[in-house]
């Protein structure tokens, strides 16, 4: 697809990794609205925690700054979103090191994943944030970051704190998002949006037909708040009735894998005229 109809709706990219990011973005695209982290942590092989204690924090920053700075180069001046690590304890145990910092888990609600971890090993993420700031100061100002697994507006305040004293806020341009997950956080929606510029909206693949009102729910409130609401996910594919609702509610923009970016186009053109959205 070398053009595509104008849509109002943005349409982003997830990539899972900067491999085949430079073939990806010749795609007519506007950007990319989930940038995954994890592989990047699996690739350096080592849990964070064990770097630090043996004062290696550069090796950290340099892997992830390589990767990170590919793909926001490759794409701009169009916007790369970054998730920041969503990885659970099992998966961190696994790193060399891990069995030393990683605990036995025994429930799902207990894991350290995404913001909670971040306030448990704020000196990780503060590794990972620096990683971000290096390749927004070696021009990468198309470079914002999205936090995963925020439970409360508590943990999102406290995350934003620490964004903001590793200097990211510095650039008037940068922009902090929130990963909502339906229905987990649609209730208390309107308690998270003071501290982020926008909501991605994620987990499509374990969304069901009970869900969507909550999906409603959170881009209304955006809407209503003046924010970005972007949902991941395929659901053109999946469920091709929500996507006319969500566009309704207020949704800005959709994240998929760059194997489904054609048809998404087509659904949402379609949805688009279906309401009568003009641009």
């Amino acid at each position: 697809m070398s053009a595509r109809p104008p849509t109002q709706t943005r349409i982003f990219l997830s990539l899972t990794s900067a491999h085949l990011s430079e073939r990806y973005a010749r795609l007519p695209c506007d950007g990319v609205g989930l940038m995954c982290s994890e592989s990047l942590a699996l690739s350096l092989g080592i849990h964070p925690r064990k770097l630090l204690a043996a004062g290696d924090e550069e090796k950290f920053i340099q892997h992830f700054w390589e990767s990170i700075h590919k793909v926001a180069d490759d794409f701009a001046p169009r916007p790369v979103m970054y998730r920041t690590l969503e990885m659970t304890s099992k998966q961190y145990a696994g790193l060399e090191g891990g069995a030393e910092y990683e605990g036995k888990v025994t429930s799902p609600a207990l894991d350290l994943r995404g913001a909670s971890r971040y306030l448990a090993d704020t000196p990780s993420f503060r590794s990972e944030l620096r990683a971000v700031k290096r390749a927004r100061e070696t021009g990468c100002v198309n470079l914002d970051v999205v936090l995963p697994c925020v439970r409360t507006s508590e943990e999102l305040s406290r995350c934003r704190e620490i964004v903001i004293e590793e200097g990211l806020f510095a650039s008037a341009e940068f922009e902090l998002w929130m990963m909502a997950e339906a229905p987990a956080n649609a209730p208390r929606i309107e308690e998270f949006l003071p501290h982020v510029t926008g909501v991605s909206i994620g987990a499509m693949d374990g969304i069901e037909p009970a869900d969507f009102p909550a999906l409603e729910r959170i881009a209304r409130a955006c809407r209503a708040r003046g924010a970005g609401c972007t949902l991941c996910g395929d659901p053109a594919g999946r469920y091709p009735e929500l996507l006319p609702r969500l566009l309704e509610c207020g949704l800005t923009g959709i994240s998929v894998a760059p194997e489904f970016f054609e048809a998404t186009v087509r659904a949402v053109t379609a949805a688009e005229s279906s309401l009568g959205i003009r641009i």
